[in-house]
């Protein structure tokens, strides 16, 4: 997530500033609800996490940032309860919980469908648990005007 204070730089301390992603889950724990607001949801409304870092990482904008500037951001690698997961190759954007019978939606990539890396969807607060946060910082490169 995108860091909007100056954790790991000048300050060892987390922040209290409510607009701070990284700080309130590290604090309070992942709330579902705080996730609805992205614009797609290939599953619904969950907490989606990836083993891939290239797609944690993509999954973390900000339409509030410059596309030239450089960024800081926090990744969490996170304890995940998966339970009994439900295996989908294509959207399901209509969930609001997992399937009857499954505690969470495993997305599966395929050559075929929409994912080109597996994710996971857990639809309760408590089946994900921050272990370690990662810091750093990368330039974008800038879209090529074509």
């Amino acid at each position: 997530t995108a860091l909007q204070c100056d954790l790991g730089e000048t300050n060892q301390k987390l922040c209290k500033d409510k607009g701070c992603n990284l700080c309130q889950i590290i604090l309070r724990g992942f709330i579902k609800e705080k996730s609805l607001s992205a614009e797609f949801q290939r599953y619904g409304a969950g907490i989606y996490t990836s083993q891939s870092s290239s797609k944690a990482h993509a999954y973390c904008t900000s339409a509030t940032e410059n596309a030239s500037e450089a960024k800081r951001r926090g990744m969490l690698v996170c304890r995940v309860v998966v339970g009994k997961a439900a295996i989908h190759e294509g959207n399901k954007e209509e969930l609001l919980a997992p399937p009857r019978g499954y505690d969470s939606v495993w997305g599966k990539a395929s050559e075929s469908g929409p994912l080109n890396m597996d994710e996971c969807v857990v639809y309760h607060n408590h089946a994900i648990l921050p272990e370690y946060m990662i810091l750093y910082s990368y330039q974008p490169i800038p879209a090529k005007n074509t």
